[in-house]
Formats: structure tokens, sequence, C-alpha cells
């Protein structure tokens, strides 16, 4: 029998505990997104987060989002990491704050790329 496809799933407000299995992505993990949605708002934070995993964008741009040179390298040693780590996420659901409705969660990139989907820039 097929493995039913990893999800995102939302972090109840009051919960202890994540679901037996899946990993939560939010806040002060070391998944969590470095695009901040109260600096870039929610759906360009996603995006940023998008763009920024899977090499999109570079130093330049990152400067543009006003990140200093200490800064932009950190980023970059945030991203190897995340991505030398990314297959430990294969097939398990994520769980973060985003609303379950909402088509914009950095999770959903983690999952695609965990997963070896193609992800639309």
């Amino acid at each position: 029998m097929p493995h039913p496809a990893p999800r995102r799933l939302q972090r109840p407000r009051h919960a202890r505990r994540s679901p037996r299995g899946a990993i939560y992505v939010g806040t002060r993990s070391p998944w969590a997104s470095p695009f901040s949605s109260r600096t870039f708002g929610h759906v360009a934070a996603v995006q940023l987060h998008r763009s920024w995993l899977t090499g999109s964008i570079g130093h330049h741009e990152l400067k543009l989002c006003g990140f200093n040179e200490r800064e932009v390298a950190a980023l970059f040693r945030l991203r190897e990491r995340q991505l030398r780590a990314i297959a430990s996420l294969r097939g398990r659901d994520l769980i973060c704050w985003c609303p379950g409705a909402s088509r914009w969660c950095h999770a959903d990139t983690l999952i695609a790329l965990a997963n070896a989907e193609r992800i639309a820039a």
C-alpha cells in the first residue's frame, strides 16, 4: 500500500505535542524561515524563502532586501545546512503556524524539496 503524501499541518495555539511523526518547522526550529512576515509581509516572506532555498536569489538581491554582509553570509550558511538535511523531511508531515487553508507557507516549499517535487518560482 502506498504511503500518503506528506502534508502541511497547522499547529494549534495550545498544542503541547506534534502528531506522531510530524516535524515542527516554525519559529525557533532549525527549519524556520529567515524571512519575517512582519518585515516583508506574509506572502512576500514565503516567496523570498522559496527563492532563497532554491537558489533563485543571490547576494545582491538579499542586500536589496535589507540584509547586511554578515547577515547575507549567515543566510548562505543556513541555506547549505538546510539543503544538506532536507532529506530528513522526506515523507514526513510538517507543522507550522500558517492556517491550513493558506496558499502561502514555507513548509510547502520544504515538503516539495524534500520529496523532489518541482517548485514553481
